[in-house]
């Protein structure tokens, strides 16, 4: 009997195979599917598979007939799911042939879960699990899904399909099922669960190819509501930190404040009674001289007053509620300068301030939180001479320099080298080498995180003669 056309023009899957178990011939479909000639059979198949296969063609060449037998198979190459097939001995070839007699499309709880160890494991995964249709459907879901719907047992996937197209039912993950298709698609979403607490979930969407049938999506959710809570404390804790360092700031500076208005305070009050007494009496031009030399310091006094009243007042609003103004950098620097020279002065600390005639240069900032930048690294500074002391000349310099599109600002001291094995750590939060009483550790981190907001750059190179930290700030335009 000539097989060759049927063979040939068959829609179905197709192959022959000799005694031992290789595929002598295959027909466009089975080749299709990588059933292919010269191919062992058995080698394609798991092994519990493979000896189910030998055992059903040793009985049908026993018996020596043309009956048939149905056959189950899983595991074929490039079949992602199972296969139904008609196995045949053929007496006159002396081959066995395979025909598939069904390409079954099954669901996708099958497609996953057909051997049953992985609907094992998916029960027992904490996280929410299904495989929902391109309509939303769900035709899977593990025992985590009923348990967050509070669905008790027998579970049912249409009564949860009902109970969600009634609105009576949410599921995490499930109104944006139809987003990005074509892609795995990751988000958190915050939500209530059936108790009306404050959850959150990362679902992942991933959508699935089927072979046959209609395309999938499998849908993992996971609980994060402890992650984020412990995010949310963390955030919170950091901005009370930041809150603390601006209050040290501003106590920082309100102390060397109150130093600084006493000084020129007496030096207006004993100008203003001189000019007073002049007045009374007539002067020689010597004394009018005197007169406007002491006009000429309660000025330069008032202006010094004003700088720091109007920094106080700066820094008493809240910060991140004013726009960034164009500010010279050089004016931000000697004012911070003029709030710690109070200090400076019980120190014995030498300032070298060179602006390099760089003094007209503006940067886009908040200025009150570049000044605070530059105070902590100053701060630092001073820590770095005083608490460890040696022999040499105490001194600070402040360098100004400027590239293309950049100023930069170099602040050294020749204080104590920061050593190697921590230089790593310097910027981190809550680092510090100081003792007890000195420090938080967090005043350089803020300060990195201000110059990472204003599109800059903050450096340190240290040495046994000198530490410099390098501020590196965009131009104004």
């Amino acid at each position: 009997m000539d097989y060759s056309f049927f063979f040939n023009t068959s829609k179905d899957a197709l192959f022959l195979i000799d005694k031992q178990g290789k595929i002598t011939s295959a027909n466009f479909i089975a080749k299709k599917y990588n059933l292919t000639e010269n191919k062992i059979l058995y080698s394609l198949l798991v092994q519990s598979e493979s000896l189910k296969t030998k055992e059903t063609i040793d009985s049908l060449i026993e018996k020596n007939s043309r009956e048939s037998q149905l056959l189950e198979l899983t595991c074929f190459p490039e079949l992602l799911s199972r296969t139904r097939w008609k196995i045949t001995y053929i007496k006159e070839l002396e081959q066995i042939a395979f025909c598939c007699e069904e390409l079954s499309q099954f669901s996708p709880e099958d497609f996953l879960l057909h051997t049953g160890l992985m609907k094992i494991i998916f029960d027992h995964d904490p996280n929410l699990i299904a495989i929902t249709n391109l309509k939303g459907h769900y035709l899977f879901a593990n025992k985590a899904v009923y348990a967050f719907a509070s669905l008790p047992e027998p579970y049912n996937v249409e009564k949860l399909n009902h109970l969600i197209e009634e609105k009576e039912l949410w599921l995490p993950g499930h109104e944006s099922r139809n987003e990005n298709l074509e892609k795995e698609v990751s988000d958190i979403e915050l939500t209530t669960d059936p108790s009306g607490n404050a959850t959150w979930f990362e679902n992942i969407r991933v959508p699935i190819k089927m072979t046959f049938g209609e395309n999938v999506h499998l849908i993992i959710s996971k609980n994060v509501t402890n992650w984020k809570l412990s995010e949310k404390r963390l955030v919170d804790h950091q901005q009370a930190l930041f809150h603390s360092n601006r209050l040290s700031y501003l106590g920082e500076m309100a102390g060397q404040i109150a130093h600084e208005i006493n000084n020129p305070l007496s030096i207006i009050l004993g100008n203003s009674q001189l000019i007073k007494k002049n007045l009374q009496e007539e002067g020689s031009k010597e004394e009018t001289e005197t007169q406007l030399k002491s006009i000429q310091k309660i000025e330069t006094m008032v202006e010094r007053i004003s700088k720091l009243i109007k920094m106080m007042r700066a820094l008493a609003k809240q910060n991140n509620t004013l726009p960034q103004t164009h500010s010279k950098i050089a004016d931000l620097i000697s004012s911070v300068l003029s709030t710690l020279n109070d200090k400076f002065n019980s120190y014995e600390i030498k300032i070298d301030f060179q602006m390099n005639h760089l003094d007209k240069i503006e940067i886009l900032c908040s200025s009150t939180e570049i000044s605070q930048v530059f105070l902590n690294i100053l701060l630092n500074a001073i820590d770095a001479l005083i608490l460890y002391p040696n022999d040499i000349e105490r001194k600070i310099s402040v360098n100004l320099s400027r590239n293309q599109k950049n100023i930069i600002i170099d602040i050294s001291n020749n204080g104590e080298e920061i050593p190697a094995a921590i230089k790593d750590r310097v910027l981190e939060p809550f680092f510090t080498t100081k003792p007890v009483g000195h420090g938080t550790g967090i005043g350089l981190s803020i300060s990195k995180r201000i110059i990472d907001q204003h599109h800059g750059i903050i450096t340190f190179k240290s040495t046994p003669e000198l530490t410099t930290f390098t501020v590196t700030l965009p131009i104004a335009d």
